[in-house]
């Protein structure tokens, strides 16, 4: 199958005999398309210098006739985007947002279905790992991710005065990762993490490495440039990341601007947009995401902005309406996710559910009100976990916050951990891990996730 490299303004046109001719016009990033009865997925990834083919999958019946695949430059300039993902045997960067450190690590290894053995920095905002194909796709709507560098790489520099190391760190890198300048304009963008250190201004930093892109006579353009360089500094830790830089802005630009006051019908228990977003990552699979205590729609919201499928239930008419005006506001503003609210029994979901339609349970159950009548919280929240593991397929996940004390963890809905994490063992449900995410200096919410495991 021969494979072709073109400028990066140049697309590709996959030439396709099957046993006809389709040409076809390959868009940034990933096309998929029919030829004759095969299904082709074509993945490009982008140097700062040229376009080139990352991965080419058919699925194809096997009884059927052979296809032969040719992928060529196309010699018209028709524009692409300044941004793309690099793959081959590249590293990138990602970095965090420092809001949750372990939850940034662990949200990235579940969006790319990557191990967290796999990374570098693993307890720190920046994350290193090898390119995936899906890298862009897959952090798109990640709470806890701030930029991604791809190629990028980040080191650990010591001393008050590195400039003379990172200068030679960065010349390194740009040969190693075939950072070549065929006329493009550049800039670098830098951050600083932790407070002012002498020798580490992001400033002066830049400078040095916007000094050896000079001397490699790249075009320097601070306002409009056609490749960015992002440069992170920590100074906490001595750590400086750079590389070219994948995202105008971070993915939470998005939702961080949308608060619960902004729907149309609003109470305290709603639940924040950026534990709805994570939440939804950790557990989205192939089939819907249920909540069985939906109250406001907060999560169906967030949901349903994120393009996710998701059913919600509630007992209270009340709650079952005012979630209902929010979904609609939602849709008014742009949602496009496929969510609903059903007014039902959160302990009996299997008598008005489908089997096996969902693969991802959310909720963050109501404890200043006990929407299931006079049964006490911790007896609901038992039957809600078995309910939920009757509806989910086989391989689903559960996340749910629970209210905690920040200084011990331990006591968890008025309860000691042990006992809570019985609940969900009975129930079907296998703990993967808990997080505090401090709400206030005497209250916190301890995030669980948790995956089925076989009932008995």
């Amino acid at each position: 199958m021969p494979l072709g490299s073109c400028s990066a303004k140049d697309p590709f046109v996959a030439a396709v005999t099957a046993p006809t001719t389709i040409n076809r016009t390959i868009s940034p990033e990933k096309t998929s398309f029919l030829a004759g009865k095969c299904k082709v997925d074509i993945v490009l990834i982008k140097l700062p210098t040229e376009w080139s083919v990352l991965s080419l999958i058919l699925f194809c019946d096997p009884l059927e006739p052979p296809i032969t695949i040719a992928i060529i430059p196309r010699n018209n300039h028709d524009s692409l985007p300044s941004r793309g993902v690099w793959g081959g045997n590249m590293h990138s960067v990602i970095i965090g947002s420092g809001w949750h450190i372990p939850l940034f690590c662990t949200e990235v290894s579940t969006l790319l279905r990557i191990n967290v053995d796999n990374f570098q920095g693993a307890s720190t905002r920046f994350l290193q790992l090898q390119t995936p194909a899906n890298l862009l796709e897959s952090l798109s709507s990640a709470a806890t991710v701030d930029d991604i560098y791809s190629p990028g790489t980040f080191n650990y520099f010591s001393g008050e005065n590195p400039v003379d190391e990172i200068r030679v760190t960065f010349e390194n890198w740009l040969a190693e990762a075939h950072i070549e300048n065929l006329g493009q304009s550049i800039a670098v963008r830098a951050i600083r993490i932790g407070g002012k250190r002498k020798g580490w201004s992001s400033a002066n930093l830049a400078g040095v490495l916007g000094g050896v892109l000079s001397k490699k006579s790249w075009i320097i353009d601070l306002d409009n440039p056609e490749v960015e360089i992002g440069l992170a500094i920590n100074t906490n830790n001595s750590q400086i990341a750079w590389g070219v830089k994948q995202l105008s802005q971070a993915p939470r630009q998005g939702w961080s601007k949308r608060t619960p006051t902004q729907r149309p019908f609003f109470k305290p228990v709603s639940m924040d947009p950026r534990h709805a977003i994570l939440m939804a990552n950790l557990v989205k699979g192939e089939g819907e995401i249920i909540d069985p205590m939906t109250g406001t729609g907060g999560f169906l919201v967030e949901a349903s902005f994120s393009g996710i499928s998701a059913v919600g239930i509630d007992v209270a008419e009340e709650m079952v309406a005012g979630a209902k005006l929010n979904i609609q506001w939602a849709k008014e503003n742009g949602a496009t996710g496929k969510v609903e609210v059903i007014q039902g029994d959160s302990t009996k979901l299997s008598s008005f559910l489908p089997q096996n339609n969902f693969t991802g349970v959310v909720f963050d159950p109501p404890y200043g009100r006990n929407s299931q009548g006079t049964e006490s919280l911790s007896i609901l929240f038992a039957k809600i976990l078995s309910a939920s593991r009757e509806v989910v397929d086989v391989d689903s996940k559960l996340a749910c916050l629970l209210p905690c004390t920040p200084s011990d963890p331990n006591q968890v809905q008025g309860r000691t951990w042990d006992e809570v994490e019985v609940d969900f063992m009975s129930s079907g449900w296998e703990v993967l891990g808990k997080w505090v995410l401090p709400v206030h200096a005497s209250l916190g919410r301890l995030l669980v996730l948790a995956k089925t495991k076989d009932l008995e």
